[in-house]
């Protein structure tokens, strides 16, 4: 009985002998394979292998950016009307709005009538009217 058991015993070391090796190169594979893509990546992190560990897990980190990163994008809007084969651009009455009031109002609120060739408009609460021709 006691050969059997020399037997077993051995044979528990020798497998602890393999996972060991197994785990060194492993490691030492992750290591190289680390050290190849370092250049490829910004950041690379270090993960300590434990002996128990055979294989190493790799998990691909991705950047996710967050609510407040991310800035809205401001949209150029080019507004238009046209009546009778005549177009005018609201940006132009806007600024003849201003133009008449003052540019210091804080609400401007127009409304503009192309049948009269008319804008009518309120400015901190004062209304007035202006001329558009169309």
């Amino acid at each position: 009985m006691a050969t059997k058991k020399k037997a077993t015993a051995s044979k528990k070391d020798a497998k602890e002998n393999a996972v060991e090796t197994a785990t060194k190169v492993a490691a030492a594979t992750t290591e190289k394979a680390k050290k190849a893509e370092a250049p490829k990546t910004e950041k690379t992190e270090t993960k300590k292998t434990s002996a128990k560990k055979t294989t190493a897990k790799k998990t691909p980190s991705k950047r996710v950016p967050s609510a407040k990163a991310v800035a809205p994008v401001e949209t150029e809007v080019k507004f238009f009307v046209e009546y009778n084969g005549v177009q005018v651009a609201l940006d132009d009455v806007v600024k003849n709005v201003k133009a008449v009031h003052g540019a210091d109002a804080k609400e401007i609120n127009i409304y503009l009538k192309p049948q009269e060739n008319k804008a009518y408009f309120t400015a901190d609460g004062e209304a007035k009217a202006m001329d558009v021709y169309f």
